[in-house]
């Protein structure tokens, strides 16, 4: 009898093993809003996905799992790290994607920014996806408070690294130095600009010799710009950013994916061949069709082609590209120059005194196909110049501060299906370009850069202008029913940051008496101005994260409603 129930109970054993099940999960969060959005996003991109809810002490973790069960972990495993590499994961930076059973505790949420490797797993409850109308094109980002820093008044001092306007890239930064021991952090500040910003630390200590010595650990792996901080001294800082987000609901958003179809097939298969490298981020973009700036009798483009290409390249080019990158821990720049020739073939790409400065010839394989290269050293200066092997695409690198082996294994290691629209400043800005439509909306270049102190200087130092200071702006020019029309894009990060700078804009301009050609606008229910002058006529108004701004080229004085026809194809309404 004891062997017959012995017998039953292994069986019963290894039914409950077998019934355990496994899932990959791809996120965990403490806001169950950002679970839902990106739980959307997944759907979207073709992955099915639940939420799983679970207790964690006097909070409630929110679990991304794809919806796929294994009976094991090991086949879980599989799926987990093929979903790691493949391109959704790369352009949203997932890193760190686990299996769970039902038993399974949690990594913890990845916006925690903290190890939950304690939690107990308790009344689990499974939330289907949700309807397929509240699928959103955009998954924004719910910013939350501070939370469980290590500075203190206790040990006020640690070592500052680097300031950042964008969660995303303090996170990615952060991490890299998790994974050389360093016990960094991230601080969420509302500066004396009303601006959100993001400073990286390392190191919580009562002294500041003690601080000092972690500095020096820190100068020793070459990170430039290091400061040692007081925390009593931004304190009020880090409370002002808590009061904001208790109040309101504070978005990033990561911008929709798809190109409109005004952009030309040549620039679009400029940016699918740029680097992807998630250490090095987005410093300046620019962009030309010199088919439509040739059409257009239009200079720009080619005034950039004649400084940046051989001579013998600019007639029969169709599309040039220019992107540089920054790594901003360590410091370094990376700038790649892409040209595409339609009807004819490149050919002798290198000048004749360059050919003493070959260093190497190599191969890299592009996403358009094999680049056949050669690398030069000038001045302690590598770049890279190549051709593809049907001679339609032209390729220049240059990489000040790396050697040749470090250039080599750069290119090697920053191709994969991604384009350039991995980097969300970059969709943010070109996917909201017009289609054609009935305009026409012909493309003529874009670019991409930062604000400088100049712009505030322009305007006479007003407050608005100096708070778009240091934020990105974009520009792009297209041709819009046979008239050139420019829209400038100031992205401030968040829907915060842009609502107070506009907010004093407007305040500004209903000081001044209104007239025909100076006066309030309704821009698709959102509050703008419209202004005339001599020169151009100017729309602006606020949406999201931007300050935009739709002006007439000079000569074309496109008048009050066609800039609201255009503004009205803006893809920031989706």
């Amino acid at each position: 009898m004891k062997k017959i129930l012995v017998f039953i109970a292994t069986l019963l054993m290894a039914a409950m093993v077998q019934a355990e099940s496994w899932q990959v999960c791809v996120g965990s969060y403490i806001d169950r809003k950002n679970a839902v959005n990106f739980q959307a996003e997944l759907k979207e991109a073709g992955y099915q996905a639940v939420i799983q809810e679970i207790d964690s002490g006097a909070k409630k973790i929110y679990r991304v799992l794809l919806r796929e069960e294994f009976q094991n972990a090991g086949d879980a495993r599989k799926l987990a790290e093929e979903f790691e590499a493949n391109t959704f994961s790369l352009r949203h930076k997932l890193k760190g994607i686990w299996v769970v059973s039902e038993n399974t505790p949690s990594p913890g949420p990845k916006e925690a920014q903290k190890s939950e490797t304690n939690i107990e797993t308790k009344d689990e409850i499974i939330i289907e996806p949700v309807e397929e109308e509240t699928v959103k094109t955009e998954t924004p980002v719910i910013l939350e408070k501070n939370s469980e820093i290590p500075v203190s008044e206790e040990k006020p001092f640690s070592v500052h690294i680097q300031t950042y306007k964008e969660e995303q890239a303090a996170e990615n930064d952060r991490q890299r130095l998790v994974e050389k021991d360093i016990d960094a952090y991230i601080l969420k500040k509302l500066d004396k600009k009303e601006a959100i910003k993001f400073d990286l630390q390392a190191g919580a200590f009562e002294t500041v010799e003690e601080a000092k010595v972690l500095e020096e650990k820190l100068e020793a792996m070459d990170l430039p710009n290091l400061e040692i901080t007081d925390y009593n001294d931004y304190a009020a800082e880090l409370s002002e950013f808590d009061d904001v987000i208790t109040e309101r609901e504070v978005k990033f958003d990561n911008g929709i994916n798809e190109l409109p179809d005004s952009i030309p097939e040549t620039v679009k298969v400029c940016l699918n061949q740029f680097p992807v490298n998630e250490d090095f981020q987005i410093k300046a973009v620019k962009i030309f069709d010199l088919v439509n700036l040739r059409e257009n009798e239009r200079t720009e483009g080619f005034e950039f082609a004649e400084k940046n290409l051989p001579a013998n390249f600019i007639p029969d080019t169709s599309a040039i590209s220019y992107v540089e990158y920054v790594d901003n821990l360590f410091n370094k720049n990376v700038t790649v120059i892409i040209a595409v020739n339609e009807n004819s073939s490149y050919e002798n790409f290198l000048l004749d005194e360059q050919e003493n400065f070959i260093v190497a010839k190599t191969d890299f394989d592009l996403p358009y196909g094999k680049l056949h290269s050669y690398i030069t050293e000038i001045n302690d200066i590598h770049m890279i110049q190549g051709i593809t092997e049907d001679k339609k695409m032209y390729v220049q690198m240059y990489m000040p501060g790396f050697t040749k082996d470090e250039m080599i294994a750069f290119v090697e290691n920053s191709y994969s299906d991604s384009s350039l629209l991995f980097y969300p400043q970059i969709r943010k800005s070109l996917c909201i370009i017009p289609n054609k439509g009935d305009g026409d909306n012909s493309f003529l270049w874009f670019s991409f850069s930062q604000v400088d102190e100049s712009y505030a200087k322009e305007r006479d130092y007003v407050e608005w202008a100096l708070k778009i200071v240091g934020h990105w702006e974009s520009e792009f020019f297209i041709c819009h029913k046979d008239k050139v029309v420019s829209v400038s894009l100031f992205d401030l990060d968040y829907d915060y940051n842009a609502k107070e700078v506009h907010k004093i804009f407007m305040d500004e301009k209903n000081e001044v008496p209104e007239t025909y050609g100076n006066h309030y606008v309704k821009v698709n229910e959102q509050d703008g101005w419209y202004l005339e002058n001599f020169r151009t006529n100017e729309l602006s108004f606020s949406r999201k994260s931007y300050i935009i701004s739709a002006d007439s080229d000079t000569g074309s004085l496109i008048l009050e409603n066609e800039l609201k026809s255009l503004v009205d194809q803006l893809k920031i309404w989706k």
